[in-house]
């Protein structure tokens, strides 16, 4: 298990903002097991700069070099 700082953490509705997708769709994707890993803190969900930034690069795509 690795060790996480609490200023290493993104709120979910501020992560929603970042990626331009309704705070729903995070949830969505958490109750179907998809996006990044996620903390929960009570009832407070929040993601790890970590984990968002190993999502983010998951879904790099790189375009066809024409020639």
């Amino acid at each position: 298990m690795k060790n996480i700082t609490l200023d290493e953490l993104i709120p979910a509705a501020m992560l929603a903002v970042m990626l331009g997708k309704a705070p729903k769709t995070l949830a969505n994707w958490r109750c179907l097991g998809k996006g990044p890993e996620y903390v929960k803190i009570g009832a407070d969900i929040y993601y790890p700069k970590s984990g968002v930034t190993s999502f983010i690069s998951s879904r790099l795509v790189q375009p066809e070099q024409e020639g």
